[in-house]
């Protein structure tokens, strides 16, 4: 299996990935799919898709922005928000999604690698994040830290807690 990437805005959605992230992140916690889950409170970030595809003539393992859209499945996403200008060492990850039928097989942990290369070519030292209890020990094995008690989400009422990925050092 080839693993390509690509980054999409919030003006390029399309229906396959908005059902990926709402069908793996929100339905069964009851959120109406009308509600406001997608938008970013500045309304831009940018979006990375795990995409596979078993042909091995295909170019669109190479890691960029420009993988053309019919290029295998869409297994994954996450949205990478835009560093804020007041803390430009530090970057949000959020709506990390894998296609369940695929979890287990690397790709939440390829996913994320790619955001925390991505980010730091960008300048991010410091990566955070909202993880649901489930999702606890996926981001503790790769190296994230508990930095905040339970909470519920003022969003989503979905309980998260705020986790950091503190030294971004070993992967420049």
């Amino acid at each position: 299996m080839k693993l390509s990437y690509r980054t999409r805005s919030v003006d390029t959605v399309t229906p396959e990935l908005a059902n990926l992230i709402y069908n793996n992140l929100y339905r069964d916690w009851g959120v109406p799919r009308d509600h406001d889950w997608l938008q970013a409170a500045d309304g831009g970030y940018f979006l990375m898709q795990l995409l596979t595809d078993d042909d091995p003539t295909d170019d669109a393992d190479q890691l960029g922005e420009h993988v053309p859209a019919s290029c295998g499945k869409l297994t994954g996403a996450l949205r990478l928000m835009p560093v804020d200008p007041e803390h430009p060492d530090r970057q949000q990850i959020r709506q990390v999604a894998v296609d369940p039928d695929l979890r287990g097989r690397g790709l939440g942990r390829a996913l994320m690698d790619r955001a925390r290369q991505w980010a730091a070519e960008h300048g991010a030292r410091v990566l955070w994040l909202k993880a649901r209890k489930p999702a606890w020990g996926f981001y503790e094995r790769l190296g994230y830290t508990r930095v905040s008690e339970l909470y519920l989400s003022p969003l989503t009422k979905i309980p998260h807690i705020t986790m950091e990925l503190a030294t971004m050092e070993r992967l420049t």
